[in-house]
């Protein structure tokens, strides 16, 4: 009887083991708003388990994952428009701003090495288009900066050379 009970209350008081969300990424960012969250990684080798409610997601293979803003970070509103992705040599992005800003765009690699010059926008702008040529740079992941008082965001491209 008494073992009984030390078994019952032994396993009673047992839980599932939590993984927390582990990743070794070569690179990636986030994106906020006032609602959501965005994170990604480029090159995800390792996979984790996020748990909410009845819901459980095993994941890994660069699987971005949504959850609720309750941090104060900054971010940049606006409207982005990247393409083409995939590209072969030359790209664009657009970006239409919520509110005024100055912005700095820089490139980087997978390794997150800066490529070239920061662009800078001449001021305030509600928005602002710039083209890269890539069709000098290896197949693969790049990533744009876009950095602005208000805050960063991120965005990925990729560069591949076969018709």
């Amino acid at each position: 009887m008494i073992a009984g009970c030390l078994l019952i209350l032994t396993f009673g008081s047992m839980s599932a083991q939590s993984l927390d969300r582990f990743v070794i990424g070569a690179t990636g960012g986030e994106a906020t708003n006032a609602s959501y969250q965005l994170e990604f990684t480029a090159g995800e080798a390792a996979t984790g388990t996020l748990e909410s409610g009845t819901f459980i997601l095993n994941q890994g293979f660069n699987q971005p994952s949504s959850q609720s803003n309750t941090s104060n970070q900054p971010t940049i509103e606006a409207i982005y428009r990247l393409y083409p992705n995939p590209t072969k040599s030359f790209v664009s992005l657009e970006l239409d701003l919520s509110t005024a800003s100055p912005l700095s765009l820089s490139l980087h690699d997978i390794h997150g090495r800066q490529l070239g010059e920061t662009i800078s926008s001449p001021g305030y702008v509600n928005s602002f288009s710039q083209q890269w040529d890539l069709s000098q740079y290896a197949i693969g992941i790049y990533v744009i900066r876009v950095i602005s008082p208000s805050g960063e965001a991120v965005k990925t491209l990729r560069v591949e050379k076969v018709d």
